[in-house]
């Protein structure tokens, strides 16, 4: 006999007196196929699947609450009647590790007010599944937004995936209403089992994004010192790949500003386009350069950025010219590349072979295209050094042609 307007009270790694406003709720009805199995790639998610499976051993399967770590409102005040296809739930983001953060995501996560989860059946055997994070502000919704569909893009792209798998993927939307942000992503039950307890699954459903682990890794904070960028500042990222540094210097400039977005490489000038675009970044201009040519207008910028894209530019002098031509008097430069200690002591196309250069080699590159080298890092991070140069004010080129 079903047990309706019933929910279970069961408290996880809760060493605290249990409160009536827990951290995490999670109710469902595990009677609904599809919903239980989305109920246990979420639980999976969070580390929680083993002490639930050990609690259905002993209990028939009726909607469960679960509540963990006392001290945050519950904003779940319903449930669905038993029998409904409907699930839900709710986690501060202290439950996913967002105790702190480096760089312009690292910072909105960890800021996050709540995590929500929703369900809701669309058929016999479809749901779809939404994903809402509450953030503190509007900045912060467009960075996690951003940063939501720059982590489903290539999962959308990937030509291996399952077939249901990847029309779920190309079904999915990212959207931005106030502070949220919500995921929609609709799942069949094939779906469903060719995703269970999937590496992508879990790093969604954890908000752990790879733009994350490499805002940890970069040491942005002396990128973007060297930079020394003001809000209404003008700035190129050459060789801007994906637009990682891209959208984080639309940031630093603000809506006073602009970012040139310079590749090579149509397809990923068009994807770019289209991220910019969904944010809205709307001072970002994506360029499509030619292999000597970045494409900038003259005298525009404050400063430009190459990060691991050096070594990839075999007319490397025409290159620079063309960036000190579109630097304004006193501009920067920063170069970002890597180079191991055995490499940089191999000949440079060897070295460029291997996706490295010495700095070396790079700074007798800017001294003939005109720069001034201002300072070098070695290791601004395990495997990477770093170069400012700048181009010279006109006041010191006469003063030099006096001397």
């Amino acid at each position: 006999m079903l047990i309706r307007n019933l929910l279970l009270p069961f408290s996880i790694l809760s060493a605290q007196t249990p409160s009536p406003e827990p951290d995490l709720v999670f109710a469902f009805d595990p009677r609904v196929p599809l919903v239980a199995r989305l109920s246990d790639e979420i639980l999976f998610a969070l580390g929680l699947l083993p002490t639930y499976e050990k609690f259905l051993e002993t209990s028939t399967p009726v909607p469960v609450r679960f509540e963990a770590v006392p001290g945050a409102e519950a904003v779940v005040t319903k449930r669905a009647p038993p029998g409904d296809a409907a699930t839900w739930g709710f986690v501060k983001p202290s439950w996913l590790g967002f105790a702190s953060g480096k760089g312009v995501l690292g910072r909105a996560l960890a800021k996050l007010q709540r995590v929500r989860w929703q369900a809701t059946t669309v058929g016999e055997n479809e749901i779809v599944f939404e994903q809402t994070v509450e953030t503190e502000d509007d900045r912060d919704a467009r960075v996690v937004a951003d940063a939501l569909r720059e982590f489903l893009a290539p999962f959308q792209a990937a030509s291996n995936d399952a077939v249901s798998v990847r029309d779920a993927l190309l079904r999915a939307t990212v959207e931005r209403s106030g502070l949220e942000v919500r995921l929609s992503l609709p799942l069949t039950e094939t779906a469903l089992t060719q995703l269970h307890h999937s590496d992508g699954s879990r790093r969604l459903l954890r908000l752990q994004f790879g733009a994350l682990e490499r805002e940890g890794s970069q040491n942005l904070d002396e990128v973007f010192q060297a930079l020394d960028l003001e809000e209404g500042g003008v700035v190129a990222d050459v060789g801007c790949g994906d637009g990682f540094f891209t959208v984080r210097l639309a940031e630093v400039v603000g809506e006073s500003g602009r970012v040139y977005a310079v590749d090579v490489v149509p397809g990923v000038v068009s994807q770019l386009r289209a991220r910019v675009a969904a944010a809205p970044y709307a001072r970002v201009e994506v360029v499509l350069g030619a292999p000597d040519d970045p494409r900038l207008p003259d005298g525009a910028l404050d400063a430009a950025l190459i990060v691991n894209s050096y070594h990839e530019m075999p007319q490397h002098q025409a290159m620079l010219a063309h960036i000190r031509a579109a630097l304004k008097p006193g501009g920067r430069l920063v170069l970002v590349e890597p180079v191991s200690e055995e490499l940089r002591k191999a000949p440079r196309e060897e070295q460029e072979k291997k996706h490295g250069i010495a700095p070396e080699l790079v700074e007798e590159d800017l001294r003939r295209a005109g720069f001034e080298i201002v300072r070098r890092r070695e290791a601004v991070t395990p495997r990477e050094w770093l170069i400012l140069a700048v181009k010279p004010l006109p006041s010191r080129k006469l003063a030099s042609a006096w001397m």
